[in-house]
């Protein structure tokens, strides 16, 4: 898309213009009446995958051990560590389980919705040109916001996602998974700072013990970071979805 670049960026506005490419696109290639299979390969790329939520289980799976680590480096009160950094990210990393979980749940609701949908997509939108009783469109009006409702989590044409995993959230956990790459846990001494020294310098004086159990929170971090990256695609499918069927609603409604 071409306006909408991130979940709050969703709103009938942007949706209107975003939808002018995609009615052209439907007029060409999808003409009425539709047919189930044409309407799942119209929406295929904005359904929920099956890796979505084994990315999401992933993620929280490795979120308490790895606060767990954290923890226990903090502990030690060892000079080889900087507390304050360390503290920064267990700070950074707690809130993400209720991110996680929000977004796991979303996900199953999204994944028995989009069966639902597909199977009743295409009669739906046929119906629309052969609408004539007032009854009949605000029927149809109802069932259509109906859908939209589940899958933005609201009464408006805005997606609710202050409580799931939002750009925030992938913002934090890349900028520690980079830290965390250049030795943000390991106290760099005075010399070092003075010195601008780079982190594969400083490795040399520190325990290779110490080192692996670093670099394999590191890497739970960064598997971590898969998860969330993973929730916050979902969630941004679900934007392009709620902008193709408004396209495909209104393709159907001019006729």
């Amino acid at each position: 898309m071409l306006y909408i670049h991130k979940l709050s960026d969703l709103n009938p506005k942007s949706a209107e213009i975003e939808s002018v490419p995609f009615i052209r696109s439907i007029r060409l290639g999808a003409p009425f009446p539709l047919t189930e299979q044409r309407v799942r390969e119209y929406f295929a790329e904005t359904l929920a995958a099956e890796n979505d939520i084994v990315f999401m289980e992933r993620s929280m799976q490795l979120l308490e051990p790895t606060l767990a680590k954290l923890g226990e480096l903090l502990l030690r009160n060892n000079p080889l560590y900087e507390p304050v950094n360390i503290c920064r990210a267990i700070q950074s990393l707690k809130p993400l389980s209720g991110f996680l979980a929000n977004n796991i749940i979303y996900a199953k609701e999204i994944t028995a919705f989009q069966q639902e949908f597909m199977a009743k997509a295409a009669s739906l939108l046929n119906s629309i040109p052969s609408l004539r009783t007032s009854e009949d469109k605000s029927r149809l009006n109802s069932e259509i916001g109906a859908y939209f409702e589940r899958v933005l989590r609201s009464k408006e044409f805005r997606f609710s996602y202050q409580d799931l995993i939002h750009e925030a959230q992938t913002i934090m956990v890349s900028d520690l998974a980079d830290c965390f790459r250049k030795g943000y846990v390991f106290h760099v001494t005075l010399e070092e700072e003075i010195r601008k020294a780079g982190f594969a310098d400083i490795k040399a004086r520190i325990p290779s013990d110490k080192l692996s159990e670093v670099e394999e929170i590191e890497k739970s971090i960064r598997l971590i970071k898969e998860g969330v990256d993973q929730a916050y695609s979902l969630n941004m499918r679900m934007v392009s979805w709620a902008v193709l069927f408004l396209s495909f609603v209104k393709s159907a409604t001019a006729g």
